[in-house]
């Protein structure tokens, strides 16, 4: 079934994947496999903290893994495309909205706490969430002695091994 998707454009194409493993080693042999739609969610919150000498009112902006739950902060600005995909390419979201939210609310919340030491208690607030996705090539790779499965990020090119 294909379903519309919002996710960032490609900048290594799946035959520049290839070529990246190959700079590595010339000697395995490499198919592209397919492609994967990985899951994140951004989540836009305000975060207020009042000090003695000056008041913090800012947006900030977490990025959830929907597949692992890690976390991390980000500036927001994505450029995104839309398309309509095949929904067999797409990982499943094994984190609920609701549990991303809380997640990335209690991340910020100690990244600004530790940032500010305990002058003052952080009041952070969801604002606004976008669901994304990255693409990600599998390629099959080959030697003489055995088969796996390497997986290249469409946006860096940083590849690791797939372990199924």
């Amino acid at each position: 079934m294909q379903v519309e998707l919002q996710y960032i454009p490609v900048k290594i194409t799946g035959e520049e994947a290839l070529s990246i493993i190959n700079q590595c080693n010339s000697n395995i042999i490499m198919s592209l496999q397919d492609c994967v739609y990985y899951p994140y969610l951004l989540i836009i919150t305000r975060v207020y903290m009042k000090m003695l000498t000056r008041e913090i009112d800012e947006e900030s902006a977490c990025l959830v893994d929907m597949v692992k739950g890690a976390e991390t902060t980000t500036n927001y600005s994505l450029e995104l495309t839309h398309q309509m995909v095949d929904d067999k390419c797409i990982l499943p979201l094994r984190l609920t909205f609701e549990e991303a939210r809380s997640s990335a609310i209690n991340f910020l919340f100690y990244k600004y706490a530790k940032k500010f030491g305990n002058i003052t208690t952080p009041i952070v607030s969801f604002v606004n969430e976008l669901l994304f996705y990255k693409i990600f090539w599998i390629v099959n790779c080959t030697t003489s002695y055995y088969s796996f499965y390497v997986i290249v990020d469409s946006i860096t090119g940083e590849f690791h091994p797939c372990y199924t």
